[in-house]
């Protein structure tokens, strides 16, 4: 096992136009994140202009953002165009082996400044001499590689085998592409990944389910539907439910669903009533979806949907059902949630 790591961090923009002669850097920058420290630094570069005799070039540590390292200055002889080049020790002033055993975590900045106007009429310069937007060539790309020691990180290069078991750790970190692959257990919620993006429940073959009914019979017309009567609930960590019985038609306390854990929700719902039949699914106190079954039976028949919505922590969800018949729904009537995931 080791805690030594090989990074390259390149800069986010590419091609970055260097000003002709205006007196104006072209200026790029890189933020390396905490990795501890470093054990070797090396910047790479490579950058275009008509004539590199006239082109120096400045980096900035995070430590010092008034005169920085002089990486060349000049870059170049007459009228050479590239400059492609690897620095891990000595610049022409300063030395980046100084940051070995230090952390060299915040903002870098590289500067690229041009002293004389280009010429495009001259042999090679017609492709990098942009008289228009007064540019000559660009710094095409940068970066800075670090060999570092981590404070938080330990490589394994074969297979680990840990026969006593292995404790994962509640990581509060947001989960980035750098963190992908990376195990947390929440208590609750139990063991998620990091897919890049979101930390996402691995599975355990456990649904994460609410289903719930009203103990007693609606009367006619459109009410909100309780949820007086908990039938199964393995979700008390994703939701939480009013069971309260109000008996108010717009009341959205009432079997309100209220999400604790963002992600994409299924919502099922069954309504058993007489007649003719309608349901809505309300999110926030608004309509969302809406079934009819034109029935005119005074027999009790059932009626059934099931949507899915991504939901924000604090969104609820009601059930509203409606009949032409005394009993808009009758105690056997449900509503599901199942949490699927991020």
């Amino acid at each position: 096992m080791s805690n030594q790591f090989l990074e390259v961090i390149s800069a986010p923009k590419k091609n970055v136009p260097i000003p002709d002669n205006t007196g104006i850097d072209a200026l790029s920058n890189i933020t390396l994140p905490d990795m501890g420290s470093t054990s070797k630094l090396t910047v790479a570069m490579d950058i275009e202009n008509t004539d590199l005799s006239t082109i120096s070039v400045t980096l900035l540590p995070p430590n010092d953002k008034k005169n920085g390292y002089v990486v060349c200055d000049p870059c170049g002889a007459v009228n050479t165009k590239s400059y492609v080049k690897t620095f891990s020790g000595k610049l022409q002033s300063g030395d980046l082996s100084d940051w070995v055993g230090k952390n060299p975590k915040g903002l870098w900045n590289l500067k690229v400044k041009d002293t004389s106007f280009c010429l495009p009429q001259l042999k090679g310069n017609d492709k990098l001499c942009d008289v228009k937007n007064g540019t000559d060539g660009s710094l095409k790309d940068w970066s800075i590689t670090l060999s570092t020691v981590s404070k938080s990180d330990v490589l394994v290069q074969g297979v680990l085998h840990a026969q006593a078991g292995i404790k994962v750790g509640a990581s509060s970190a947001p989960c980035t592409a750098k963190r992908t692959g990376t195990l947390r257990y929440i208590t609750g919620l139990g063991l998620e990944v990091c897919n890049g993006s979101a930390w996402q429940g691995v599975n355990n073959n456990k649904t994460i389910h609410y289903l719930g009914t009203c103990s007693s019979n609606g009367s006619s017309g459109t009410r909100t539907f309780c949820l007086s009567k908990t039938l199964t609930n393995t979700a008390g960590d994703y939701l939480s439910v009013n069971t309260t019985n109000a008996s108010a038609n717009t009341d959205y306390n009432t079997g309100r669903v209220t999400i604790k854990k963002a992600g994409h929700y299924r919502v099922d719902w069954n309504q058993r009533s007489r007649g003719s039949k309608q349901a809505w699914i309300y999110i926030n106190s608004q309509s969302k979806s809406y079934a009819y079954d034109q029935g005119y039976s005074s027999y009790y028949g059932h009626m059934s949907g099931s949507r899915i919505f991504k939901l924000k922590v604090g969104d609820y969800i009601n059930m509203r059902f409606s009949s032409n018949y005394t009993a808009w729904y009758a105690n056997d009537s449900t509503l599901g949630v199942t949490y699927l995931g991020e």
